[in-house]
């Protein structure tokens, strides 16, 4: 799991077995509205995530990705600690094929493409998908789980 510290990524320390805690992390992300993801397994890790698509204002749309990476080893099998993030991927505006058909170049200003192309964390500047998050936060909350710091 990411170590590094960022207002955009949460560490949480959940009271409750691993298994718990995965059905847990569906659960949290079920609260909003995408498409839940199969558990990705990882020697360390467990991720779970919720995949949504936006319309992007200008034209294109955004993905954003919820994920809920839930620790596989820890020292005490009755808690387990999750780290709870969200990404986002701007995805430009497609040509039609008339517009093809008639010249028009395909450039950063014709397609609206986004500054940058791989997927970035989501922050509070992003209120809508931010907000996402808070909510599957706070579902983590209301069922025991605590914010932790991280080094």
């Amino acid at each position: 799991m990411n170590t590094a510290a960022s207002p955009e990524v949460f560490a949480l320390d959940v009271p409750a077995t691993f298994d718990s805690t995965v059905n847990l992390a569906r659960f949290a992300l079920q609260a909003i509205d995408g498409s839940l993801q199969m558990p990705r397994v990882r020697p360390r890790t467990t991720s779970v995530s919720i995949h949504y698509t936006t319309p992007r204002r200008g034209g294109g749309h955004t993905q954003v990705a919820i994920i809920a990476a839930v620790n596989r080893s820890t020292a005490d099998s009755s808690r387990t600690i999750v780290e709870l993030s969200a990404w986002l991927l701007d995805v430009a505006h497609q040509l039609t094929p008339a517009q093809r058909r008639a010249g028009i170049p395909t450039t950063a200003i014709t397609t609206n493409a986004p500054v940058l192309n791989r997927p970035r964390l989501v922050t509070p500047a992003d209120t809508a998908h931010y907000k996402s998050l808070e909510y599957v936060l706070e579902s983590f909350v209301q069922h025991g789980a605590r914010l932790i710091s991280r080094p």
